[in-house]
């Protein structure tokens, strides 16, 4: 799920703000887009080491990811497996908060 973690816990809950249009990227071939609650799927993934990715150029301008761009997961056979992408915004410089 790609959402704005307002409180910083990298947990979604309801007072996030869930971002769509995102694209994550499975073993650098394999595109999907998160859509309007923040969710991505990947289906039918092989048990073993995978890596997930984000498009950074998808994500405004003033979004940065509390995770890193490239990160390995491991799938077990029967399981699904939940990756958060929180992301926070950048406030410019002069704004208030």
């Amino acid at each position: 799920i790609v959402f704005v973690s307002k409180n910083g816990s990298g947990v979604p809950n309801d007072t996030d703000k869930f971002i769509g249009k995102v694209k994550v990227v499975l073993d650098g071939k394999i595109i999907q887009k998160s859509d309007s609650h923040g969710a991505f799927y990947f289906r039918k993934v092989t048990p073993g080491t995978h890596t997930i990715s984000i498009d950074i150029n998808t994500l405004a301008l003033n979004m940065v990811p509390l995770v890193k761009l490239k990160n390995k997961i491991d799938v077990t056979e029967g399981t699904n497996y939940m990756f958060n992408i929180p992301v926070q915004i950048k406030q410019a410089e002069g704004d208030k908060k």
